[in-house]
């Protein structure tokens, strides 16, 4: 379809939780006794603050990482390096964790559309075979990096990747089948930025770390004392909300709009993001491009591997204020809610200019005829194609062919799962039967479905992928993925 437009710690185990706490406050979730959280008094009194019954910490925060900008090369080319690390999160426990460049995450990769460039990306230490998919990228088969294109410790893999598609927020991260859970959960991720003439012209916050920022939000499951207990099951969910690796993030910001790219980057976990204070926010673009306008928005669904983009305008606080962006406690069915980051106030600055009131031209999906049909009911560790038998996934079969370039109308139905397409962008028709409010009208790689409310939608392909690299269709709940609730399709 046309797309125009880690250190280790060397501190002992009370100046480590002094000064990490001193500096951040876990951002925990309050609503779920049954998620086994921290003894946060013990906590405390390990940090040498001390404090009875206290339910949850707020107010002591540490500076927001900002992952490092990686660009291409006079060569064209981008490094990047998978490898293990440590990370001390909590107490002076120095865990085990993987990373892209570092010992934890990787960078934000930024390209621009038209750009030819040449990956190497290396496993240097990892005992077992990753790889690394560019989620939400237009790129052939061969490139998709799955399993098709596993990296063993101490190799290498090498594509050349053409940049087709407009700007856009998308991610990175490994996509080895079985093992897609805890290779996320460990840190092989990172977002990936494209660029295009029309988002560098338009006048919308652009400075990277500045007025444009990663969020990258995910929760883990500590254990109470200070491990990481790891990823299992179908739907894990953590007790601790991290937004780029941070326990308790605080970023500071101008009286001025700010653009945050929201990633769901969370094994199974959706988010219903909001601000504390009730107050409005612009919604700017969706997975693959931005809206035709901007919409204005209170609150924003997310579920796993989603992206979006909005704008907070900060020139309506006082130099000073706080507020905080919070998510509803969706899968706890308590009602409650939980912080994710807290923006600080910090300086006045030159005012901006309104939001454009054009940002692109995206097509109407009714405008396109669809050549072929195929539904996908999510369920049950598998996915059922055309109310065939509902097989879980194999590497060995191929499970749909799609001709290359043709129209197609895909149908989803299942509850409560976020499916995600490889290798193209597609427009949303309808949920349950309704046309998508404007906020969801942009494209998209992954949608949420749930039950009783089928998601239609129509998509293209426009690169191939073979029967040595195929594409995948599957939930982007992590644990069903490696489940086996994942297909995938050939197209030529």
């Amino acid at each position: 379809m046309p797309h125009t437009n880690s250190q280790k710690s060397k501190m002992n185990r009370r100046h480590f939780l002094k000064a990490s706490l001193t500096g951040a406050t876990l951002t925990t979730l309050i609503t779920q006794p049954s998620y086994g959280f921290f003894d946060f008094n013990t906590v405390l009194e390990w940090a040498g603050i001390g404090g009875k019954g206290i339910s949850n910490i707020t107010g002591i925060k540490q500076p927001l990482a900002i992952p490092a900008l990686l660009e291409k090369d006079a060569n064209n080319k981008i490094t990047l390096v998978a490898q293990k690390g440590e990370t001390a999160f909590v107490k002076a426990n120095a865990l085990e964790t993987w990373g892209y460049n570092g010992g934890h995450l990787g960078p934000t990769i930024r390209v621009k559309r038209g750009d030819t460039l040449n990956f190497d990306v290396s496993n240097q230490d990892i005992p077992e075979p990753i790889s690394t998919h560019w989620h939400g990228l237009h790129v052939p088969g061969v490139d998709d990096g799955t399993g098709y294109q596993s990296i063993a410790m101490g190799t290498h893999w090498q594509p050349e990747i053409n940049i087709v598609q407009q700007a856009s927020t998308n991610w990175y991260h490994s996509h080895i089948h079985g093992r897609t859970s805890e290779h996320v959960y460990k840190g092989l991720v990172g977002m990936f930025i494209i660029e295009d003439d029309n988002s560098e012209t338009l006048s919308l916050p652009k400075t990277y770390g500045v007025d444009d920022i990663p969020i990258m939000v995910q929760d883990k499951q500590f254990n109470p004392d200070g491990t990481l207990a790891p990823p299992q099951g179908g739907r894990f969910l953590g007790n601790t909300i991290l937004v780029n690796g941070t326990l308790n993030p605080v970023l500071d910001v101008e009286q001025k709009q700010v653009r945050l790219r929201l990633l769901n980057g969370s094994n199974a976990r959706y988010y219903n993001f909001r601000l504390s204070d009730k107050t409005s926010f612009s919604k700017i673009a969706t997975e693959g491009g931005f809206l035709n306008a901007p919409v204005t928005m209170n609150a924003i669904p997310m579920s796993p591997g989603e992206r979006d983009e909005i704008i907070i305008d900060f020139s309506r606080y006082e130099v000073g204020q706080t507020l905080n962006l919070i998510s509803d406690d969706i899968e706890g069915d308590s009602g409650g809610l939980f912080d994710i980051i807290q923006f600080k106030v910090v300086a006045d600055t030159i005012g901006d200019a309104p939001l454009p009131k054009v940002m692109n031209t995206v097509p109407n999906p009714n405008d396109f005829d669809a050549l072929a049909w195929h539904s996908f009911a999510l369920g049950n560790q598998a996915i059922r194609l055309d109310n065939g038998k509902a097989s879980p996934f194999s590497m060995a079969r191929n499970d749909l062919f799609v001709p290359i370039n043709q129209y197609q109308k895909w149908t989803v139905s299942g509850g409560h799962h976020p499916f995600h397409v490889h290798g193209c962008s597609f427009l949303i028709l309808s949920i349950g039967g309704k046309a998508p409010a404007p906020q969801d009208a942009g494209w998209k790689d992954t949608v949420a479905v749930e039950e009783g409310a089928e998601v239609e939608f129509i998509l293209r392909f426009e690169h191939e992928a073979t029967a040595t690299a195929r594409y995948m269709y599957h939930c982007h709940i992590l644990g069903h993925e490696d489940q086996g609730m994942m297909g995938q399709f050939e197209v030529g």
